[in-house]
């Protein structure tokens, strides 16, 4: 897992704003939504939407993650318990999946709501993601994304963090979301 990715219980300078991004999160779910968490790392925050009445996919490239957050946080009944026997995926509120943002192995108009907090500036494909998400979004579906603020994050032009293959400003990102999506908010 690298080094920048937050467990649920990491005493990072970070932690309160990524809990804090998930919590704006669940003010949007509703009952029964279907979600993708993409890039959701260890899955809490996609347990947070699950506790909000979403049935979610929780989606990462890292295999470690992905098995340490499904030891946490998979197998919550999507209704009323289960009297502690392991459910079905379909009945499962909260599943693991490894999946490529670029290439979602989901149905076209699937999903209620995409949500993918600090993401593209991780892959060169941030387009191709983008079309993804798109694709699997019922038309009045929402994404919820965050990135860093370029000149916030790196206000000398140099980007620091080596996680990171790009970093983006407001009117960029602005510019880049309405090539999908018709209706942007920032």
């Amino acid at each position: 897992m690298s080094d920048e990715r937050l467990r649920h219980d990491v005493p990072s300078p970070w932690w309160g704003e990524h809990a804090h991004r998930y919590a704006w999160a669940r003010e949007h779910v509703r009952e029964g939504w279907r979600v993708l968490d993409l890039a959701c790392g260890t899955g809490f925050g996609a347990a947070a939407l699950a506790d909000a009445g979403a049935r979610v996919v929780a989606a990462d490239l890292d295999h470690g993650a992905l098995v340490e957050g499904a030891r946490e946080f998979e197998g919550v009944p999507a209704a009323a318990s289960d009297g502690g026997r392991r459910l079905p995926a379909e009945a499962r509120a909260l599943v693991f999946v490894r999946m490529d943002g670029t290439r979602l192995a989901l149905a076209d108009a699937s999903l209620d709501l995409v949500v993918s907090f600090e993401t593209l500036e991780h892959t060169t494909r941030y387009r191709e993601m983008l079309a993804e998400f798109a694709r699997v979004l019922r038309p009045d579906g929402l994404l919820l994304l965050s990135t860093p603020n370029r000149p916030v994050q790196s206000p000398d032009g140099v980007i620091h963090n080596p996680y990171h293959t790009q970093e983006f400003d407001r009117p960029e990102l602005e510019a880049l979301m309405r090539e999908r999506f018709e209706h942007v908010e920032m």
